[in-house]
């Protein structure tokens, strides 16, 4: 499984190239996954209502599982780290990982860039997008034109791990 970060401050576009990239890989035909961290101090809008698995929590289950008609979707009252998620795309067999966020992970990452000095302060940059004037390694409108030599970029930068606790660094 390969892992790479779309990473940068509040409303610098993570979302849209975050998206951009998932539309490439899903072309590509590879089975992805996305991550999204939520750095916001207010609570996530999980299944709280009157549903059966929301009742299992209110009881005491700290998790609960939904499946049925072609999907999954598991609650879980409490934030996981990032590798946890990880082992669960591996489970899954997902062979792309596009995380959104965790800024201060040491995976590869694409900086979305609001000033020039943003990706200074981050590890293991590969890429920069953003306006022109702050001369990025690929403006916004080269992001979504030559979105296969980022996105091959990326996979090709991206961190191959074969079990998140145990992560290899090894970059092709």
């Amino acid at each position: 499984m390969r892992v790479f970060q779309v990473a940068g401050w509040s409303n610098t576009g993570k979302t849209t190239l975050t998206k951009m990239l998932v539309r490439w890989a899903a072309e590509k035909g590879f089975r992805t996954a996305a991550v999204k961290h939520h750095g916001k101090n207010v609570p996530l809008y999980l299944d709280s209502g009157s549903t059966d698995t929301a009742e299992h929590r209110r009881a005491g289950a700290e998790a609960s599982v939904l499946t049925g008609s072609g999907e999954t979707q598991i609650n879980i009252d409490r934030a996981l780290p990032l590798d946890s998620l990880l082992e669960i795309y591996a489970i899954l067999g997902i062979e792309l990982v596009i995380v959104e966020g965790f800024k201060y992970e040491t995976y590869p990452k694409v900086v979305t860039l609001r000033e020039a000095e943003d990706a200074e302060t981050l590890t293991n940059v590969t890429a920069t997008v953003g306006p022109a004037a702050l001369k990025p390694d690929f403006t916004w409108e080269e992001a979504e034109t030559n979105i296969d030599r980022l996105g091959g970029l990326l996979w090709n930068k991206g961190t191959i791990i074969t079990s998140p606790k145990n992560r290899s660094t090894r970059h092709l």
